[in-house]
Order: C-alpha cells, then sequence, then structure tokens
C-alpha cells in the first residue's frame, strides 16, 4: 500500500512542478525546458503504474525513453540558467543512441537487468553534465550551490542504483521482481525528495534572479544604460564612508540646445545622441567613477576620491570629446556641445546638494555662452544664474 502510494505521489509531484514553471515561463527564461522536463518525468512515472502485462516491452521502452527525453530536457534547462552551451546535437545524439542501446540489452540476452542498467546509468550520466553546467563562478554560491549539490547528488544515487543492479544476478530481474523490489523504491522515493528540491532550488534561483533584475532595472535609465538619479544615490549609500571624507567631486553635463537637435531632427535623432554620450561618458571616466542620466539632457559623473581640479580637468576632457564627436546620419554635419558645471563635495553634504550646487555651475556656464567647463565659483543663487541663462537663450 505504501509503495502504491508513493506511486501515485511521485508523478502527482513533478506533474505540479511542471505546472507551476508552465505558470511562470513568461518571467523565466529556463521555466519551459524545466516545465517539459518535468512533465515528461511526470508521465514516464505514470506509465509505470499500471502493469500491463501484455505490454510489458513496449511499456519499458517507452518509459525509458521518457525518462531519458526528461532527463536531458533539465539538463538543458540548467545549461541555459547559467549561459552554457547544452551542445543540443550530442544531447539529443546520445539521448537517441543510450535508447538504442536500451531497446538491444532489452531484446537481446541481457534482458531486464540491461535494461535497467543501461537506462538509469544513462540518466546518471545526463544529471552529471547538467551538474557541470554550473557556472564555477557560482557554484559555492547560495542557491547555485543547492543546485548544483542536488544534481550532483542525483548523478550519485542514480550511478549507485546502477551498481546495484550490475551486482544483481541477471536472472533474479523481471519486470514484477523490479517492480516490488526495494531499489524501485528508493528511487521513487529519490526522485520526489530530490526532484522536489531541484524544482524549489530552481525557482529560487531564478526568482532571485528576477528580483536582482527588477532591482537593477529601476536603479538604471532604460534608454542609456546608465544609473538614473536612484541608482547614483543607491551607488553612494552602497559605499562605507561619507561624501566628501576624501575630496569627493561631481560634474553635472548638459547638452547644450538639445530641444532643437528633437525638433529639427526627430526624437529618434535625439535618443541616438543621449544614448552616444552614454558611451563617451562609460569610455571616458575611470574606476573611481559613477555615470548617471539624471533626466533629459542632463547627466551626472562621480567622482570618488577626485580632488576639484582632477575632476576638471576630466569636464574638460568631456567637453572636447562631445565636441569633436562625429554623429551618424542626420547629425552628420552637426557639432554638439555641453557645458559642465563642477564641485568639490564638502564633508558630509549629501549627494542633492552637491548636484544642486554642480547645477549652478552649469547655469552660469550656460549664461556664459555654453560649451564650457565652470568649477571653483563660490555659490551662484540659482534664480540669478536661470535668468542670465535665459538672456542668452
Amino acid at each position: 500500500m505504501q509503495a502504491d502510494i508513493l506511486a501515485w505521489t511521485v508523478p502527482l509531484v513533478l506533474g505540479g512542478f511542471s505546472l507551476l514553471f508552465v505558470l511562470i515561463y513568461r518571467r523565466v527564461g529556463t521555466a519551459l525546458h524545466a516545465a517539459a522536463g518535468y512533465g515528461v518525468l511526470a508521465l514516464a512515472f505514470a506509465l509505470d503504474i499500471p502493469q500491463l502485462p501484455n505490454h510489458q516491452v513496449a511499456k519499458a521502452l517507452a518509459g525509458d525513453g521518457l525518462y531519458i527525453m526528461g532527463t536531458a530536457l533539465l539538463t538543458v534547462a540548467v545549461a541555459r540558467r547559467y549561459g552554457r552551451p547544452a551542445h543540443g546535437v550530442a544531447l539529443t545524439l546520445f539521448s537517441a543512441a543510450s535508447l538504442g542501446v536500451v531497446a538491444l540489452a532489452l531484446l537481446g540476452p541481457l534482458g531486464v537487468w540491461g535494461e535497467l542498467l543501461v537506462s538509469h546509468l544513462t540518466c546518471g550520466l545526463l544529471l552529471l553534465f547538467a551538474a557541470t553546467r554550473v557556472d564555477g563562478r557560482v557554484r559555492r554560491q547560495g542557491v547555485d550551490s543547492a543546485l548544483f549539490l542536488i544534481m550532483a547528488l542525483s548523478a550519485v544515487t542514480l550511478g549507485l542504483l546502477s551498481l546495484s543492479i550490475a551486482m544483481t544476478p541477471r536472472g533474479d530481474l523481471t519486470f514484477t521482481s523490479w517492480r516490488t523490489s526495494d531499489a524501485a523504491f528508493a528511487l521513487q522515493l529519490a526522485s520526489t525528495l530530490l526532484g522536489s528540491a531541484f524544482a524549489v532550488a530552481l525557482l529560487l534561483a531564478e526568482g532571485l534572479d528576477l528580483v536582482s533584475k527588477l532591482s537593477r532595472d529601476a536603479a538604471s535609465d532604460p534608454l542609456t544604460g546608465l544609473l538614473n538619479r536612484r541608482g547614483l544615490e543607491d551607488a553612494v549609500a552602497g559605499t562605507v564612508r561619507l561624501l566628501g571624507e576624501t575630496r569627493d567631486a561631481v560634474l553635472v553635463i548638459d547638452l547644450d540646445h538639445f530641444k532643437s537637435v528633437n525638433d529639427r531632427f526627430g526624437h529618434a535623432a535625439g535618443d541616438g545622441v543621449l544614448a552616444g554620450l552614454a558611451e563617451i561618458l562609460r569610455y571616458s571616466i575611470g574606476e573611481r567613477m559613477v555615470a548617471a542620466r539624471l533626466g533629459g539632457e542632463e547627466f551626472a559623473v562621480l567622482c570618488f576620491n577626485t580632488p576639484l581640479g582632477e575632476a576638471t580637468v576630466l569636464a574638460e576632457r568631456l567637453r572636447r570629446t562631445i565636441e569633436m564627436t562625429r554623429w551618424p546620419v542626420p547629425l552628420h554635419e552637426q557639432t554638439l556641445t555641453a557645458s559642465v558645471g563642477v564641485v568639490e563635495i564638502q564633508e558630509g553634504e549629501g549627494l542633492g546638494d552637491a548636484i544642486h550646487r554642480a547645477d549652478r555651475h552649469l547655469y552660469v556656464a550656460k549664461a556664459s555662452g555654453r560649451n564650457r567647463v565652470v568649477s571653483a565659483l563660490r555659490d551662484v543663487p540659482v534664480d540669478a544664474a536661470r535668468r542670465r541663462s535665459a538672456r542668452v537663450a
């Protein structure tokens, strides 16, 4: 009775996980292969339940084919998760060849003994290959480590089961004796426990990845790929010291006459300019610096452990690079420029206040004719700077 209950539990549990992966496939890249793998394995275990005495050979071959196919699909799911090659053609050929060997063994002198040995050994090798698809850099990290260990343990379990079968006299293994054996019961129990653990670990890993991606998306600008204002604030929050303790600086960069680019050449051209400026920033800044798009055509560069003079040199280099950049059609005959405000962050000053001061310097640069860098100024009342900027617009 206990064995019968477990026999029905395995396909129900695996089928439930298959359905769960189907429900999340739009958000999880590995979900379809995982859903297919668990669905096929659920069918394989379900096929084992009816005895079908007149069709035992066909039933065994169909079940073995489903076991191998389901395990191969889970292998592909793991490979896709870690961006590793699944070697689909080789995997398919190996699975098909293994099933052919299973058929030859079952129909030949090796009988059920050979069929069980080859099929379980094949699935064990597939799981071992799946374990090698886990990126070595993450094998010791949390849930990814658990995935690796579960697959390795599953492969070892099937290896030990294969060894047990190999040590069993051939004549002692028949369809009936295998069905009621302790080894078959152990296989069902291990499949339920390890299959559930693997599914939960995979779901958890993908869920954590999704949360991480959503967090990155919330902190980044979709057009340029740079941090947005929130991401820049998070970058500051992630430091272990206060801003200004080691002479940090911030640059605020604003493209001159950017509205005319959108008006004359269209928003697609304007978006191309913004993306191009982001590339210039990525290429030009150092490891101690973080670039962000604050909004519209305004960008910022936060320079850690960078004195004002060094930050001003960087700002001037960026200004010249932008001015010398040759833009693609339809802007190929246009020279675009930018104005930059630079300040050194005062000890204990918040990022927002520092950007506000840099904005004041930026307004002075605009009011002074644009295409220039302004730094090391006394605080200029922002309203006055805007009035001066408006007079030269």
